[in-house]
């Protein structure tokens, strides 16, 4: 209501996924309510079970050994042989609270100190060091008032050391390869 528009927040409906997978398919509407708890009380016991839970180490999630193609298509970007990369993933935690994944819009810190944005395309380790493949947009405006800025997204492509990230986006496509994201507080 604040901005006249609805932001896209693909980053937090992933959370809902886990909520809708029980909730569509019942038919039973007399005890729908009960059967959902039931549904999502199962699965998540189940999770809290599997290798894994409850590790909030910072790095890559459901890390994987590389495929030829993927370090091929990015070794140029690189600058590595391709046996000095040791796994890959689509999704990492950067912080206690925060984990990203390939498409999610990330701000980062620059070099001088200042705030970037871009586009994460891969996580990878190469010689023990956590480096992500990151699609960086141009700053175009900031508005400090309604902590926004717009950004230019383009697709050139870094690499970037991964703790660099310092939160997830919440973001909104404008058309014409411009995006306005809002800027957390803690970060301006």
């Amino acid at each position: 209501a604040r901005h006249g528009m609805l932001l896209a927040c693909f980053v937090h409906e992933r959370k809902h996924k886990a909520v809708r997978r029980y909730g569509t398919p019942v038919l039973n509407t007399r005890n729908f309510e009960r059967t959902i708890l039931e549904e999502i009380t199962c699965h998540h016991l189940c999770s809290l079970s599997c290798d894994g839970t409850l590790n909030f180490r910072h790095g890559l999630v459901n890390e994987r050994q590389p495929d030829r193609e993927t370090v091929t298509a990015f070794s140029g970007l690189l600058s590595v042989d391709v046996r000095e990369v040791e796994a890959i993933a689509t999704e990492r935690r950067f912080n206690d609270y925060e984990t990203c994944s390939r498409s999610d819009i990330v701000f980062t810190k620059r070099q001088d100190g200042g705030l970037a944005a871009g586009e994460i395309w891969l996580h990878v380790r190469v010689q023990g060091v956590d480096l992500s493949v990151i699609a960086n947009w141009a700053l175009t405006h900031a508005d400090g008032n309604s902590r926004s800025a717009e950004w230019r997204m383009t697709q050139d492509l870094q690499i970037i050391v991964t703790s660099d990230i310092v939160a997830t986006a919440i973001w909104l496509p404008l058309g014409n390869g411009l995006a306005r994201t809002i800027v957390p507080s803690d970060l301006l």
